[in-house]
């Protein structure tokens, strides 16, 4: 367990208009001898092609174009396209972008940050076989009954767009009534996660985004009693959570929940994944593993799985050195990092926090006071990681609760002051994009 300092530079982050580039809504319709190959780019690419690939998904050929922001479109004649006649193909969209050299905001949008006591949370669907790839949902919650403000009424699901456009005035609810709902994931099936970590309504809410208009289900089973606690066939099987992460796909899906009961706090995971790649969505038995949280907690947590264990933050508007704003424990349950004394968040204000996909970074934002990112790269020695400090960024807003990326590299935030939307520098600005559909050359 490790936290370092380097050289570190303190900025301000200022708006930008150049993001991780990506493409989106991949379509493509065959129109007499040609094909014609539609998609939404989110910046204009500097370099830009389409990939084609045979049924061993080896590349086979590669037409380059142009795109702008915006929708675009190319037609191919059958003549133009690589391959055989009869043969299958699929394809993808390649963008390369500018080269991102500063951590900056490229969006941000308050429109659901309708009271004071507002909070928001977000997941992101960052799967290209999706219909829905692209979509942020944002859960709202109308925090305390305060300034005539009904929690159960105001709280609820909001949809943005691949373009970021909010797609639905009026939040959906699933026929649940809300009493704090707080952080959700996203499964690679487009089915989402919502925590729920009042006693009353506690558990873990799950809403298919194909069909947001549907009655979302609970994931536990059993009684609900008066602290919030799942019984089934006298087996604890959940309880009131503030967090929860989902990793892996297929059969190697797994639920990591902030189960607030479990020595009374705890991680507990749930392996979903089935052996036949289907997702289990109703729980009917105890937790698989339950990782006992070491030290001081004061629940309002954030989780992220890795590869080799899990990180979890809590919410710490402020220092405290008996409530470390965050921890790590490997996949046997060994807590190998925590942030004690070592001060290196100045607390984590709202708890959000995100991990790149690569497992060589970690932001986490800070306290009320400070309002910073701090950026940290992360090594391991074995299951064992080392954080040293990378840089700073003063981001001005108030607690961020939720952080997730794109499929691009974009970092989502919310929170308590709205949606805002993030770059991360790359030198590397380049994104390749599967279609859904194949094509077969007539």
């Amino acid at each position: 367990m490790k936290v370092e300092a380097d050289k570190t530079t303190y900025t301000r982050l200022y708006p930008t208009t150049t993001p991780h580039i990506c493409a989106y809504d991949l379509n493509v319709e065959k129109n007499g001898d040609s094909y014609t190959f539609s998609f939404y780019a989110n910046s204009t690419a500097e370099n830009a092609n389409i990939i084609f690939y045979n049924n061993e998904k080896e590349e086979i050929g590669s037409y380059p174009i142009s795109a702008v922001k915006g929708t675009n479109s190319i037609t191919l004649s059958t003549l133009a396209l690589p391959g055989d006649a009869g043969q299958t193909l699929s394809w993808a969209v390649e963008l390369t972008g500018k080269e991102i050299t500063e951590f900056a905001l490229i969006h941000s949008d308050n429109s659901l940050d309708k009271y004071s006591t507002s909070q928001l949370f977000n997941a992101v669907n960052t799967n290209p076989m999706s219909e829905n790839f692209g979509q942020i949902y944002v859960l709202h919650r109308a925090n305390t009954n305060t300034n005539n403000v009904n929690q159960a009424a105001e709280s609820g699901l909001f949809v943005f767009d691949f373009d970021l456009a909010k797609k639905n005035d009026a939040a959906y609810q699933g026929g649940v009534t809300f009493g704090h709902p707080t952080r959700m994931s996203i499964d690679s099936e487009g089915y989402l996660y919502i925590s729920e970590w009042s006693s009353a309504n506690s558990g873990i809410h799950i809403a298919n985004t194909a069909d947001l208009s549907e009655p979302f289900t609970q994931f536990y089973a059993g009684t609900r009693d008066a602290d919030g606690n799942f019984t089934y066939n006298s087996i604890s099987t959940g309880s009131a959570t503030s967090g929860n992460y989902i990793y892996g796909t297929g059969k190697d899906t797994k639920l990591y929940v902030c189960d607030e009961k479990n020595a009374g706090k705890g991680i507990a995971i749930y392996n979903i994944g089935q052996e036949d790649g289907a997702i289990l969505r109703r729980w009917e038995k105890a937790a698989d593993k339950i990782i006992e949280y070491q030290g001081t907690t004061g629940g309002n947590s954030a989780v992220w799985a890795t590869s080799k264990g899990v990180f979890i933050s809590q919410h710490r508007a402020n220092y405290a050195s008996t409530h470390p704003s965050l921890q790590f424990y490997d996949n046997k349950g060994t807590r190998t990092f925590s942030s004690d004394n070592t001060n290196m968040s100045d607390g984590s204000n709202g708890g959000g926090f995100a991990v790149s996909p690569d497992e060589k970074m970690l932001i986490i934002s800070t306290g009320e006071y400070t309002k910073q990112f701090k950026v940290f790269n992360i090594t391991w020695n074995n299951n064992t990681p080392t954080l040293t400090l990378r840089t700073t960024y003063y981001h001005g807003l108030g607690a961020i609760r939720q952080m997730n990326w794109d499929y691009a590299g974009n970092l989502v935030c919310s929170g308590d002051d709205g949606i805002h939307i993030f770059t991360v520098p790359t030198n590397k600005n380049i994104t390749l994009v599967p279609a859904r559909a194949t094509i077969t050359k007539e």
